[in-house]
């Protein structure tokens, strides 16, 4: 396998995984989000049933050394971050204790409906 494939391998899995999802600037405000892993975060309860905090943290930062990893509980800030967005567009963020947090269909179709307009927005 050449260097070239497994480049292309790396980005078919990270899209199945939610993370390449990116939003304008704007549309991000009008989120609210504050915190850069958001985006990536959003993209991943969009693409899965449920998300686990082990699942976001392998995500964000298995690239990094462990030396250079930070603590898991920065999961618990961007969790908060993304909770406070969605909630601006009447979406909850819901929870199953102990295993993760999930949207269920509904609230993703309200999310997709939402960045549409928004991108319709920024067209304009």
């Amino acid at each position: 396998m050449t260097v070239e494939d497994l480049e292309t391998r790396v980005a078919e899995l990270e899209e199945a995984l939610g993370l390449t999802k990116t939003l304008p600037d704007k549309t991000r405000r009008k989120f609210g989000f504050t915190k850069r892993p958001s985006v990536p975060l959003l993209g991943m309860l969009m693409k899965r049933e449920i998300v686990t905090r082990e699942s976001v943290f392998l995500a964000l930062y298995s690239s990094l050394t462990h030396a250079d990893q930070p603590s898991d509980k920065c999961i618990d800030v961007y969790i908060v971050d993304v909770r406070a967005g969605l909630r601006r567009i009447g979406v909850k963020l819901k929870i199953v204790w102990g295993r993760g947090w999930y949207l269920d269909a509904d609230d993703k179709r309200k999310i997709t409906e939402f960045l549409g307009a928004a991108t319709k927005d920024i067209a304009a």
